[in-house]
């Protein structure tokens, strides 16, 4: 997320990564420790291995819980069912029998699809990716057929998946942008669109780009009345701090008058010459 935007991070983004990268420093730093106090262990490149599996598991973990973190703070759009499951976390390669499985149900799944029959669809779909080691396209393929079924929040759970996997997936930006439209999240859905424009054009259908177009109206909308607020508040305060310089200036010429000063340093019954023939006594400043 840094690399694509760092404007995209919040505080909460930026201290939960801090976390995460001190994690995975003591991660690494406890198995470096291992590994070095079993040096004398003929297997020490298994080992090693083996530690840095351990790491990629807990930094799975943490993947998921920010994840998780992430959907829970969407906005609510109508009363959506529980999210269909994810697929298990430290689960990297499938044998051959779980691969021939997933590519069935995966295999069915599109057939349901292409038949118009979305709740198949999703259920083969979810089964494929309940398997393990799910790529960015399948939890792509499951966030698009879940907006057909008018679950966004749903949706946008799977392209967070599916970028968190390939972080070039323009086709799980695209559907993130529709989804975080449908939930009137505008800037989220304007960022989310142009990601996917800039990543590859051609993964624009129709659809993509209508919605885009009108999210982009929105956004301009969104500015011109951000604008229009920020000057009247400049304006006001102007307003204020002219207010309050005048009021500064009529009482310093109050003051002036009750401690008997003009503007030119006269005060009241000096003796002020006009010309060289004529002197008068001040007695007032008008």
């Amino acid at each position: 997320a840094l690399k694509l935007d760092y404007d995209v991070y919040d505080q909460q983004d930026y201290e939960e990564s801090l976390e995460v990268e001190a994690k995975v420093k003591e991660l690494k730093a406890a198995a470096v420790g291992k590994r070095n106090a079993e040096e004398e262990v003929p297997h020490a490149v298994v080992q090693a291995r083996f530690h840095w599996n351990e790491v990629k598991a807990e930094a799975a973990r943490l993947l998921e819980e920010n994840r998780q973190k992430l959907v829970a703070g969407l906005k609510d759009h109508g009363d959506e069912v529980p999210f269909p499951a994810m697929s298990p976390a430290g689960i990297e390669e499938l044998t051959d029998e779980q691969q021939d499985k997933q590519n069935a149900a995966k295999a069915q799944g599109a057939e349901a699809l292409e038949e118009g029959n979305l709740e198949l669809a999703l259920e083969k779909l979810t089964e494929a990716i309940s398997i393990g080691a799910a790529s960015a396209l399948l939890y792509a393929r499951r966030a698009q057929v879940l907006m057909k079924l008018d679950r966004p929040r749903a949706a946008a759970s799977d392209c967070t998946a599916a970028v968190a996997i390939n972080p070039d997936s323009a086709k799980a930006f695209a559907i993130r942008g529709r989804a975080y439209n449908k939930l009137d999240r505008i800037a989220d859905a304007h960022l989310a669109f142009q990601t996917a424009l800039k990543l590859d054009y051609d993964v624009y259908d129709q659809q993509d780009y209508e919605e885009s177009l009108e999210v982009e109206a929105k956004v301009k909308e969104l500015e011109a009345d951000a604008v229009g607020k920020r000057n009247a508040e400049e304006k006001d305060e102007a307003d204020k701090a002219g207010d309050y310089n005048d009021d500064i200036g009529e009482d310093d010429e109050e003051e002036k008058e009750e401690e008997g000063y003009s503007d030119h340093g006269i005060q009241k019954g000096d003796l002020v010459q006009l010309n060289p023939n004529v002197e008068v006594v001040c007695d007032s400043f008008r």
